[in-house]
């Protein structure tokens, strides 16, 4: 009878097990109140062998320095498997084209080798810092909303989009695990084009002002964006100042400016006139970056049209000048080159990011953009619309 008891018990287990089976990875790890761990972020990092966060943390002190003050964040701490993945992948590539390997920490630099084995310094800050969210985000609060909440990164101002979802498992809907996508939207307000990562657990200890979620092993770090960033950087913006325009609209809290096209913000937008005097097309502005630069490429981004369309950019032209140069000289500036955007289902390929290379680089202080059509046409709409604009 016992042997009987024992038999029946295990099948019992067995059934319950496989009826909480669950379809999505193999461990998720809910706690509804996180535990309070007693250290700092950065000390439950290094305890609990997050090592390659750790090191690519310890690169940029200011970010550690909030990570440990009184500011509240929410952190999504990086699995080593994720950088071995991205810096794999990378090296692949890389191998490929005959280029010089890159690490994280190499163990020997070659002094010699412009990157001197290391990658971009500004592209890793820029991507690490998108696992940084400023303020306390917990799976319920995340829970509360269909489509996700849309929230900065620390730093950039990066969008990023946080949902909770309840997970199914086999023979129970709504039963399985509780994770968090952790979306990079990539410089898009449409879905179809976001990157996606997932939990493996969340509200997973609050250390500090930080609250710890853990993110699963398949993920690869930079958002499968790691071997774009980092083989080919984009010049960071944040120095980046107008000099002078034919038209912009005053600034609103959905922008107007041109500065807006430098501000990593989808919803803001420069727009040309549409009032009042209207200068005529083409519309261009002039922008000093703050440095000197080699540029090899241009990528730009439409603003989302939802009505009007035709006013989205289709065509343009880049100049550059050197420093110190009269910029009203137009002998200083060099030849122009033009792009014409790809037309992809209508107006909705048009908002996607599109990049394009030079036929040969330039370097220049100074930048010229010039819009020399729309998508429906300057005839008929003396006006443009535009989101972002990046130099590479």
């Amino acid at each position: 009878m016992k042997q009987l008891y024992t038999i029946s018990f295990v099948l019992l287990m067995v059934l319950i097990t496989y009826s909480c089976k669950r379809d999505y990875g193999t461990y998720y790890d809910y706690k509804p109140a996180s535990t309070v761990y007693d250290g700092d972020v950065m000390k439950f990092l290094r305890e609990n062998h997050f090592d390659s966060m750790v090191k690519v943390l310890n690169k940029y002190p200011d970010i550690v320095a909030r990570l440990t003050s009184t500011d509240s964040f929410t952190l999504f701490a990086i699995p080593n498997k994720s950088f071995e993945i991205a810096v794999s992948n990378f090296n692949t590539n890389r191998t490929r084209a005959d280029s010089p390997l890159l690490y994280i920490d190499p163990a020997q630099l070659n002094m010699e080798q412009a990157d001197s084995g290391r990658f971009n310094n500004q592209m890793m800050r820029l991507l690490i810092s998108r696992y940084i969210i400023p303020g306390i985000w917990s799976f319920d609060t995340l829970a509360q909303s269909s489509t996700g909440i849309i929230l900065k990164s620390i730093n950039y101002d990066y969008m990023m989009n946080l949902k909770g979802v309840q997970q199914n498992s086999t023979g129970s809907i709504s039963g399985g695990p509780k994770i968090i996508e952790l979306k990079d939207m990539n410089f898009s307000l449409y879905d179809a084009y976001w990157k996606p990562a997932h939990t493996s657990s969340v509200n997973t200890v609050r250390a500090g002002n930080v609250l710890v979620h853990v993110l699963a092993d398949d993920h690869e770090f930079g958002f499968s964006n790691f071997f774009d960033y980092m083989n080919t950087p984009y010049i960071l913006r944040n120095e980046w100042k107008p000099l002078s325009w034919i038209s912009q609209q005053p600034s609103t809290v959905f922008g107007g400016t041109v500065s807006h096209l430098f501000d990593n913000n989808l919803n803001t937008y420069w727009n040309t006139k549409n009032t009042g005097a209207m200068p005529l097309p083409p519309f261009w502005f002039v922008t000093d970056m703050g440095h000197s630069y080699e540029v090899k490429s241009v990528a730009m981004q439409n603003k989302a049209e939802w009505t009007n369309g035709q006013l989205m950019v289709t065509a343009f032209t880049t100049e550059f000048a050197p420093e110190g140069a009269n910029l009203d000289d137009p002998a200083v500036w060099s030849p122009p080159d033009t792009f014409r955007l790809k037309l992809v289902n209508g107006t909705v390929g048009l908002q996607a990011k599109q990049r394009f290379y030079l036929p040969a680089a330039q370097t220049g202080r100074y930048y010229r953009f010039t819009v020399i059509d729309n998508y429906g046409g300057f005839a008929s709409y003396k006006q443009c619309n535009l989101a972002e604009v990046w130099l590479y």
